[in-house]
């Protein structure tokens, strides 16, 4: 166990010390270009400044229309051009809205846009909805997705939705087992 960790702390120390000897022209060669650490952090680590969050219902009546609404953010210090988002569903779930993806344009630095869905639950049971988003920054595509749970209950024969829970499981094992050994 000690060897494995000799190894990394041996390997860590390596990239190390040749990394800080190219920033700091130890070695030093024609082709060979100076850059300071954070000008390497920053070239390495992009960080992606779109989000999305839907809004959407927990529980769908079946046959009924509801609304999903994704915020799309941009927590950069850039603006986001040509700005998109779209949805996905799953088999159940109808698009009632004629398009599947709405243009936002241009979001501006640390604000946000919403858009809107209208969707129709077909069958019951458990379905994850997609919502993916895709800008540009300085011509370079970075895309955001998020995804949600909904359920669609029909009323009318809530069984095809939900079986009983755990408790009710747990219950009824219960009940079983205590009429079992009942000496009436």
């Amino acid at each position: 166990m000690m060897a494995h960790y000799l190894k990394k702390f041996i390997l860590i120390t390596t990239v190390v010390l040749i990394t800080g000897s190219f920033f700091f022209g130890v070695i030093s060669s024609s082709s060979t270009a100076r850059a300071s650490f954070l000008d390497i952090i920053q070239a390495l680590v992009t960080i992606n400044p779109l989000k999305v969050e839907i809004i959407a219902p927990k529980e769908a009546l079946l046959d009924q229309t509801f609304k999903i609404e994704a915020t799309v953010f941009n927590s950069g210090e850039e603006k986001v051009s040509n700005t998109q988002a779209e949805i996905f569903l799953p088999d159940g779930l109808t698009l009632v809205t004629k398009k599947q993806i709405n243009k936002l344009g241009v979001i501006p630095p640390n604000k946000d846009k919403e858009t809107k869905w209208l969707v129709k639950g077909e069958k019951a049971g458990n379905f994850f909805v997609l919502i993916s988003a895709q800008g540009e920054i300085k011509e370079q595509v970075i895309t955001a997705e998020a995804t949600a749970l909904i359920t669609i209950v029909d009323i009318i024969n809530p069984a095809k939705t939900k079986g009983p829970s755990f408790v009710q499981r747990v219950n009824n094992w219960w009940r079983e087992v205590l009429n079992f050994f009942r000496t009436d």
